[in-house]
């Protein structure tokens, strides 16, 4: 969104066309009003005995510094300083000033206008820094606002599990179903707290002030979790979640041990696979692969449909989506911010015939447990 849509309570200044010109222009209409108000002086006459009038050039000095800052403003100064000496101060063409109260008036325009552009720059420079505020802070609160709306609307699927286990409790003859259905009611619970959780905590890494409270975890129940919680989006779409590569061939499974700060790193997968299966084809599957090496830990994300190319160059950037009705560009942005705040990166590479697979490197410490 463009800087112009954060500042419509800061109001235009006068003249504000013209504080848009090149500096080079401005240099040129300092050094215009200036010569025009020499112009306007001289063509009133002046005798030996008549005042220079030179409190005359601090309007043109005052223009120029409120339109251009400091350099217009002392341009406009010395331009003054030097054509008011000559054409003003007797003896006229000449430097040489024989009145000692000239001598003093003159040099109190050098440096009034010297001041004058200043203390004006100073101003410029001040407001310039309040509408970068008033955007930083725009910004920031749009994106507060994004982030409760995507939790608002991610926590209504566990909550709608946490209200069909809640329904079944009123009905003692459903035990057995009861059952069944516990373990799927405690990650529902357990995943609304890690959205409002995790929520808070990528506001704090927009601002560059959160560090991960980061231990060994296995990846694979992080996955597990993510997964259990998209699979209603998986099954309206018909697409198969595959954790190929992720789980060794044992029984039972090998842990995946990673590092770094379990519940972030569970909602960035979350984010990521939400991505690929909303943009995998239906009767696709997405899969998820894992693996160790040189101090490191890739994991990938693929499926195979491509990327839009109106998206591909701000894929990572906040508020990047094409081509979903509900879609915020909050997920992979979010996904960037938690891999950056561990340390590690993340890419992608998407063509037609590949589909796209996004992976994330995470530095890993050595002497795993």
């Amino acid at each position: 969104m463009p800087d112009s849509q954060y500042l419509k309570d800061v109001h235009p200044l006068p003249g504000q066309a013209l504080m848009a010109w090149p500096l080079w222009a401005k240099l040129l209409l300092a050094l215009g009003l200036t010569l025009a108000t020499l112009w306007g002086r001289l063509a009133f006459g002046h005798a030996p005995g008549d005042p220079p009038s030179l409190v005359l050039f601090v309007l043109p000095i005052l223009l120029s510094a409120y339109l251009g800052g400091f350099w217009p403003g002392l341009l406009a100064t010395l331009a003054a300083f030097l054509t008011s000496s000559y054409f003003l101060l007797f003896p006229l063409g000449s430097f040489a000033i024989r009145d000692v109260r000239n001598q003093i008036g003159w040099l109190a325009l050098l440096v009034v206008g010297t001041l004058i552009s200043l203390l004006l720059e100073a101003l410029r420079r001040d407001r310039r820094r309040l509408a970068a505020s008033i955007v930083a802070l725009r910004r920031a609160e749009k994106f507060r606002q994004d982030v409760e709306r995507i939790v608002r609307h991610d926590v209504k699927s566990p909550l709608l599990g946490l209200h069909a286990a809640a329904t079944l409790l009123l009905d003692d003859q459903r035990c057995d179903e009861l059952r069944e259905l516990l373990p799927g009611l405690v990650r529902s619970t357990r995943n609304v707290i890690n959205l409002l959780d995790a929520s808070d905590k990528v506001l704090q890494m927009e601002q560059g002030g959160y560090a991960p409270r980061a231990a060994w975890f296995d990846l694979g129940e992080a996955v597990g979790n993510a997964g259990f919680s998209l699979r209603s989006l998986a099954e309206a779409r018909r697409v198969r979640l595959a954790r190929a590569g992720l789980l060794a061939p044992a029984e039972p499974p090998a842990p995946v041990l990673v590092y770094g700060e379990e519940l972030l790193l569970e909602d960035m997968l979350t984010n990521l696979l939400k991505n690929a299966l909303e943009a995998c084809p239906a009767g696709g599957e997405v899969g998820i692969f894992c693996s160790a090496q040189a101090g490191e830990m890739r994991i990938a994300i693929h499926n195979p449909g491509a990327i839009p190319e109106a998206v591909r160059e701000s894929f990572f950037e906040k508020y990047a989506t094409a081509g979903k009705p509900f879609g915020t560009g909050l997920g992979a942005y979010s996904a960037r911010l938690i891999a950056q705040a561990h340390g590690g990166r993340i890419a992608y590479e998407t063509s037609d015939a590949a589909g796209t697979t996004v992976t994330v490197v995470l530095p890993q410490p050595a002497g795993r447990p």
